[in-house]
């Protein structure tokens, strides 16, 4: 539920409730019935709510979180699964929301970032063959 998805990401981030509340610009008894399930945020509170929570507004909306691990623990298990590059790609592009938004991000990284996480990569990957 809601209420439950955004109590959890809430308290994964070490904020309290009167802190996550200044950051979505609502009162906190506002807050609070949402947490509490009497009331539901507003599209744009839902925006905010998920930039300040670290989630995604369809994880608040859908009142389920998503299964997301770390860089390197997906690699491994990526690895270990001997799955084929292209079932990998396939189930991505399902899995993907927005495939527009995806290719805009990827054409927007900064390279230095992406020769940084490609090394962070080899040296998963190197640790774990």
């Amino acid at each position: 539920m809601l209420k439950d998805v955004i109590k959890s990401a809430r308290m994964e981030k070490g904020y309290t409730q009167e802190e996550i509340a200044k950051l979505v610009k609502v009162a906190k008894q506002t807050y609070l019935k949402w947490e509490n399930g009497d009331t539901e945020p507003k599209a744009t509170q839902i925006g905010l709510l998920a930039t300040h929570l670290g989630i995604t507004a369809n994880e608040i909306c859908s009142g389920k979180r998503h299964g997301k691990m770390s860089l390197e623990d997906f690699i491994i298990k990526s690895m270990l699964a001997r799955v084929p590059q292209e079932l990998i790609t396939m189930y991505s592009w399902r899995m993907i929301p927005d495939h527009e938004e995806f290719f805009s991000a990827i054409e927007n990284t900064n390279h230095d970032d992406y020769y940084s996480d490609m090394a962070e990569v080899a040296t998963i990957e190197h640790s774990i063959s």
